[in-house]
């Protein structure tokens, strides 16, 4: 995480859940150990003679499978990957057993093309696809993607 500072200011902190981080630009890491999973509290402080601005932003830090972090910081925005994330819950019905309700889902990187758009789902938006190496990909409705590769009869 790196913010973009105005080079003619006297001093420039970030502090990550009262750790300063020592300049503009966070590694991940806190007290030397990399950030565990969660939403962190980032504060940067700009200070340019007697004045002084501070802004505070949530930072959240996700692990996925195969040891990849996404960190985004005070929006849907994947700091690492510069995906813009979001999703909308349109209505929702209770009922007996699973409600009905609709939600769109939007991801800047989805390169797929829905019944919705370029990077646009729905829940019900959902499917399987083999891919050229004989793997199945359960494509999600929230636009998440399980990867089942062959073994045997069946898929792991």
């Amino acid at each position: 995480m790196s913010y973009a500072v105005d080079q003619a200011y006297d001093r420039a902190t970030i502090t990550i859940n009262g750790v300063d981080i020592g300049g503009t630009t966070w590694d991940g890491k806190l007290n030397g150990k990399l950030a565990e999973p969660g939403t962190y509290s980032a504060v940067l402080t700009v200070v340019k003679g007697d004045c002084s601005v501070t802004a505070s932003v949530p930072v959240r830090v996700e692990s996925f499978e195969g040891c990849a972090l996404k960190v985004t910081v005070g929006s849907s925005a994947n700091v690492a990957s510069g995906e813009l994330t979001d999703s909308l819950a349109l209505f929702s019905i209770p009922g007996p057993g699973p409600g009905l309700g609709l939600s769109l889902h939007y991801g800047s990187l989805d390169p797929c093309s829905g019944p919705l758009g370029i990077g646009w789902r729905h829940n019900y938006d959902i499917f399987v696809a083999e891919n050229a190496f004989g793997e199945v990909v359960l494509h999600e409705g929230d636009g998440g993607r399980k990867l089942y590769t062959p073994s045997g009869s069946g898929y792991l």
